[in-house]
């Protein structure tokens, strides 16, 4: 089907979006899929919704949320679909999986958002860099919660495009003032800041994590701080790797050592980058 094609190249090639809106926009494709099949028997679809996850996971291997995402699908779709032999049965059981999936991504994203929310305090001042749709949200939150807190953004220019100012741009919108500062004066920019906030691309096994340039020199400068300021990252079980090796992941992202990281909000509230392995072992997808 060229319209879903279409739709899985806009998601290879989009570089504005963070990796929580990808995934959910890939199990969205996935429904699309189901719905618009022209398959005639239910094996003939189950093969074509088969490889449409192949390329959805494919189409950006550094993004691991996206794997994951169609990964928990495969596995939900595979149970659904067990001794299915009747295609529209086999069409209700992809979109049974896909409300599921999105449902659990949409349910672990809100408790991520609401446990980092916590963190600011009133008349906090919060640095953050690159673009997170994740961190905007928590953001947003605070303000809800009646917080007054300054927020500082690095630009976080790379390629064409000024990852810093998006997010200025995404939380003006939604009355938060946002300063916005060069990237080389992160150093002089970190004065009077209580805590970095990012979000995360990819969570490794050790606590290491790979979010958007400049992630790395603002991890640096706050450990070099006169008065080092904490770093936190925020991720749910969709941006974990199993793994402590990173996969390749796309220019413009940075490897942060864990040693810079104080903690990662995840659904199930902060964890300390030693304790990743445990809360793996507690996750169902």
């Amino acid at each position: 089907m060229k319209r879903v094609l279409r739709e899985i190249e806009d998601i290879r090639l989009d570089q504005v979006h963070g990796a929580s809106e990808l995934a959910l926009k890939a199990l969205q494709v996935l429904g699309s899929a189901a719905l618009g099949s022209k398959a005639r028997t239910a094996r003939e679809f189950v093969e074509e919704i088969n490889s449409y996850a192949h390329l959805l996971r494919s189409a950006r291997p550094a993004m691991v949320a996206i794997t994951n995402c169609v990964r928990c699908f495969e596995q939900f779709m595979k149970k659904t679909l067990a001794h299915c032999c009747d295609i529209e049965e086999a069409r209700s059981g992809v979109l049974t999986a896909v409300e599921r999936v999105t449902d659990a991504v949409v349910s672990a994203r809100y408790r991520s958002i609401a446990h980092a929310a916590e963190l600011i305090g009133d008349g906090a001042a919060v640095m953050t860099c690159s673009f997170s749709s994740t961190v905007i949200e928590t953001f947003e939150r605070a303000k809800e919660q009646g917080k007054i807190f300054k927020v500082s953004c690095l630009e976080s220019s790379y390629g064409n495009h000024k990852y810093g100012e998006l997010m200025a741009a995404r939380l003006e919108q939604s009355g938060t003032a946002v300063e916005v500062m060069p990237d080389r004066e992160i150093d002089d920019m970190l004065t009077g800041i209580d805590m970095v906030l990012i979000g995360s691309d990819v969570i490794l096994l050790d606590g290491s994590v790979v979010n958007g340039y400049p992630s790395l020199s603002a991890a640096r400068a706050a450990a070099r701080a006169p008065f080092p300021v904490p770093v936190y990252c925020i991720g749910d079980w969709t941006k974990l790797h199993p793994s402590s090796q990173p996969p390749v992941y796309d220019p413009g992202l940075d490897l942060i050592p864990s040693a810079f990281i104080r903690g990662i909000v995840t659904e199930n509230g902060i964890v300390a980058p030693s304790g990743l392995s445990i809360y793996l072992h507690g996750l169902s997808c």
